[in-house]
């Protein structure tokens, strides 16, 4: 799936003019280059012939049509002007350059399964490393092509000249479009998630026992419902082929439940991708459970710990899946972790020093939340900023009147003219009152005010398990102090903890514990 771009006739002629010759070719290029686009143009061209095209997407990452996590064979439509999805083949991982073989293996049985006529195989953007150089030929042989197309920028030398010449096969080099971009990681996994959406739209409901089918891939273990939600599933039939591919949404005991189309077939095998839907819904590759959850199994559902460190004790407090620390103890600046456990990702109140949190912690901070702009409470930003430098999605950053001006003022002291697409973004939110402005923040861009939204009792940021509060209080400048209020009930009280400058406490929705 990509953004589509305005029909281009004289490559589009090009490639005519070849596949009169050698009906099968494969299509290469870096990844933005328009092999996806081309492909449809020749099809739509050659339905207005009165011939039948087919093309197999063989980015399992973003395919040019069908669910990601597969190889999809389609045949074009002239009626939809759109690829009718006609078989694809569900693969473990998203990665084509690292597991080639499954691949390679996938488009072999895929392509025999083509009729004959033109068929365009549309592979990966691999065009760096080991991974891409054997990529071409296995990719040529397993789709049985007698012609290789590249599609490039000009200015793009082709890294596998001499691959591409051993294999004997008619050759064509074609200039990519101008506005031809590469479309960056972020990108990426926002039409990866479309794509999935899309091929979702008319799923339905549906229970499985996992003690009748058989189990391959990458499946988390059995003793960790936690991991499973969000998982991309292929239910398989007696012979391999692909029946449907879904989504799970959850596991209770042998009975997983799941989010499929329609099924036709008996499902025989379950397979298990090693891709899952993040908690902002995108989906990419899941990240490894190697332990169950049996390894914490005898850990208690509330304990609390201090640690003695040079700023003075270090309260923890782990409650279910989510772990609480003062990263500088009860003396030093402001800063708490809140770590969701399951979600593998963080939430921070406060922003001090952050020298005892590591790096790569600041990849997975999804929201901060600053009670006011003294130097102690947001002396950290420097480090969450140079942190989020990369394809990152943006940070969200919620505080009192007056927070965007301030963090925009630590952007601006800073020449950004080499991050291009790589600068870091945070979408930042001031409460005032009883609403919530909203701002865009990215580096070496001007500040955008977006709409401000209304607030309701205190609500700033609400998703399925918890929720943050804030009230405001007074410091001689206005002061948030914030609720964190999980969804889980703990001896039948909602657990509430409240985050304000520089301590930690537990309460419940009748006795409240503030700090």
């Amino acid at each position: 799936m990509s953004e589509p771009m305005p029909p281009d006739t004289p490559r589009t002629a090009a490639l005519l003019e070849l596949l009169e010759r050698h009906p099968r070719a494969l299509l290469t290029g870096p990844p933005g280059s328009g092999k996806s686009t081309l492909a449809r143009s020749a099809a739509a061209a050659l339905a207005e012939r009165g011939q039948v095209c087919r093309c197999l997407a063989a980015d399992p990452g973003l395919p040019g049509f069908g669910p990601p996590g597969a190889v999809c064979l389609g045949r074009w439509n002239e009626r939809l002007g759109d690829w009718q999805l006609e078989a694809i083949e569900a693969l473990a991982t998203l990665d084509s350059a690292r597991f080639r073989l499954p691949l390679t293996e996938a488009v072999r049985r895929m392509a025999a399964q083509a009729d004959e006529g033109p068929l365009l195989i549309d592979a990966p953007g691999v065009e760096r490393g080991i991974g891409g150089a054997e990529l071409l030929p296995t990719l040529a042989g397993a789709g049985r092509v007698s012609a290789v197309v590249r599609l490039a920028p000009a200015q793009v030398s082709d890294p596998y000249s001499h691959e591409r010449a051993a294999l004997g096969l008619a050759t064509l080099s074609l200039p990519a479009p101008p506005q031809a971009r590469h479309p960056g990681k972020q990108q990426r996994r926002l039409w990866r998630t479309a794509a999935w959406d899309e091929y979702l739209h008319s799923a339905e409901a549906r229970e499985l026992d996992l003690s009748a089918l058989t189990i391959v891939g990458a499946p988390p273990p059995g003793d960790a419902p936690h991991a499973w939600p969000g998982r991309q599933i292929g239910l398989l039939d007696a012979g391999g082929a692909t029946l449907v591919m879904g989504e799970v949404f959850a596991l209770v005991g042998d009975r997983l439940t799941v989010r499929t189309p329609p099924l036709t077939g008996t499902p025989r095998t379950l397979l298990i991708r090693d891709a899952r839907r993040s908690a902002e819904g995108q989906l990419g590759t899941a990240r490894h459970h190697p332990h169950s959850s049996s390894a914490s199994s005898e850990e208690p559902a509330l304990s609390y710990a201090l640690q003695e460190s040079a700023t003075g004790p270090r309260p923890t407090l782990r409650l279910d899946g989510v772990r609480a620390t003062l990263a500088n103890g009860v003396f030093g600046d402001p800063l708490l972790h809140l770590r969701l456990r399951h979600r593998k990702r963080s939430l921070l109140f406060d922003l001090g020093d952050p020298g005892r949190l590591p790096a790569r912690l600041a990849h997975q901070v999804s929201d901060v939340f600053i009670s006011h702009a003294h130097f102690d409470h947001i002396g950290g930003f420097p480090w969450l900023l140079r942190s989020r430098i990369g394809d990152y999605p943006p940070c969200r950053m919620y505080g009192p009147p007056g927070l965007a001006g301030h963090l925009d003022g630590f952007m601006r002291g800073i020449l950004w003219d080499r991050v291009e697409e790589k600068a870091p973004r945070f979408e930042v939110f001031e409460l005032h009152g009883e609403q919530l402005a909203h701002y865009r923040l990215v580096a070496g861009q001007s500040m955008k005010a977006l709409s401000p939204r209304e607030v309701g009792d205190g609500v700033l940021h609400q998703e399925i398990g918890f929720r943050i509060r804030a009230v405001t209080l007074d410091h001689g400048t206005p002061v948030l102090a914030f609720a964190y209020e999980p969804d889980t009930q703990v001896r039948s009280a909602r657990s509430v903890w409240r985050c304000t400058a520089g301590s930690l406490a537990r309460g419940s929705a009748s006795s409240s514990c503030a700090y």
